[in-house]
């Protein structure tokens, strides 16, 4: 054993094994990793790592992506499962996790939609009897709920989408009941759902009392139960972007050049129409407005048209600074947030990380606790308003820097050979 990896326990050196890369030998790189290593540890987080580990294994010579924070992870990076380094990128560990969250990591992997359900197919095979899907509950709501009071009061025709109950039920009492009995529905459960890609894998047998459905192998646990019972659940997703790349190129998504001339003036002129992820109006307006030289550029515009980074004029302003060579500090990404804080009030990243997470869910207990450490801030009512707007969607850098992958090898191959570009686009979109 190599005299750097000695200290590390057996399970942490069982994960080493899985590695797909040299074990780094500069220092920042084994800081990062000694610090992944020792909240995967504390946390007993080495079977979730580990799973994702085997199913890249299995579904080798897939493409695929990783969405979300799990790219900020180092040994995500060293295990295959991601392609994005999280140092050379400045991505900060805690979005994804840190020592004081408990809740096991979250690795969601984007396959080719016409073959991700073989990625599942595989996962069966390996862990016969072990694999299940997890489901959605599917709430009452107005509409559904009017429905279901109809049925109940034993009308059983056929109803259009938009139908008017006085024109369905002629009785003003009757109308008056099924009313109120739809009104007791609103918030029940109606029904499970299949979830569009969220996977368990039990170490044992899949629990007959929470089976559904045998065929699908499908279970009555959403993903609130999954984070209640402290299970792993893995999103093995589709995407159709990878569906048309592996149709016209197997060039795995980051070995594209990240800068390309022929690629920058195809973005910088707005020709989006078929680049999956980057076809909106806005994002148009965007590319055209920040000009893109690169990967990074293209990141950076999939981030910047979110609610949370672009909302109350904040794109606009944004622009005008690149547009003049500034370069505008600006909450964006989400690590945006926590280093803001942690440069604010002198936290760790950590700590950062768990005001982002209230201002994001509204926790208003915990926000309580952040303005009073900045309650004799001349600017505090400033404050407060830009981190208000991480309750709206934003991006993770890492999730960014993935579908900027995507995007700008899509552009590559479109502004290379249209011919073959549409054929692809053609055959896997659907829009």
């Amino acid at each position: 054993m190599n005299l750097k990896l000695q200290h590390y326990s057996k399970e942490i050196k069982s994960l080493i094994k899985r590695f797909i890369k040299p074990f780094p030998t500069n220092v920042e790189y084994i800081r990062r990793l000694d610090e992944e290593f020792k909240i995967i540890e504390q946390k007993g987080f080495i079977r979730c790592f580990k799973q994702v580990s085997e199913i890249m294994r299995l579904a080798q010579g897939i493409p695929h992506l990783l969405r979300g924070s799990a790219a900020s992870s180092l040994v995500c990076y060293y295990l295959g499962i991601s392609n994005i380094d999280p140092i050379k990128n400045k991505i900060p560990l805690a979005r994804f996790m840190n020592h004081t969250r408990d809740d096991q990591p979250d690795i969601d992997i984007d396959f080719p939609h016409w073959i991700r359900d073989e990625v599942i197919d595989r996962l069966h095979e390996r862990y016969p009897g072990q694999v299940a899907r997890i489901s959605n509950r599917v709430m009452y709501k107005p509409k559904s709920a009017i429905r279901e009071a109809l049925r109940t009061f034993g009308y059983n025709k056929f109803l259009p989408k938009n139908f008017k109950l006085n024109k369905v039920v002629k009785d003003a009492e009757i109308r008056r009941r099924i009313r109120e009995y739809a009104d007791s529905l609103i918030g029940q459960q109606r029904m499970w759902s299949l979830h569009c890609g969220g996977v368990i894998v039990y170490n044992d047998k899949v629990p007959d009392n929470v089976m559904l459905d045998h065929s699908r192998s499908q279970i009555a646990i959403d993903k609130y139960d999954v984070e209640e019972q402290n299970l792993i659940k893995i999103d093995l997703l589709c995407n159709r972007g990878l569906s048309q790349l592996w149709e016209i190129d197997d060039t795995p998504l980051h070995q594209y050049p990240s800068e390309d001339k022929l690629t920058s003036e195809l973005l910088c002129s707005g020709d989006v129409f078929g680049l999956t992820q980057a076809e909106s109006r806005t994002m148009r307006k965007t590319l055209i407005a920040l000009q893109p030289k690169s990967m990074y550029d293209v990141a950076l515009a999939l981030a910047l048209i979110r609610p949370a980074a672009a909302d109350g004029g904040r794109k606009a302003s944004y622009l005008r600074h690149w547009q003049k060579g500034e370069n505008k500090k600006q909450i964006i990404y989400d690590e945006d947030s926590i280093n803001y804080i942690s440069d604010l009030i002198k936290c760790s990243n950590s700590d950062a990380d768990k005001y982002r997470r209230a201002f994001a869910n509204q926790r208003e207990g915990i926000i309580r606790k952040f303005v009073d450490k900045i309650k004799d801030f001349e600017n505090k009512d400033k404050i407060i308003n830009n981190l208000n707007q991480l309750n709206k969607y934003s991006f993770c850098k890492g999730h960014a820097l993935a579908y900027g992958q995507m995007v700008w090898a899509l552009a590559y191959n479109k502004a290379r050979d249209r011919k073959t570009f549409w054929e692809s686009t053609l055959k896997h979109c659907n829009s």
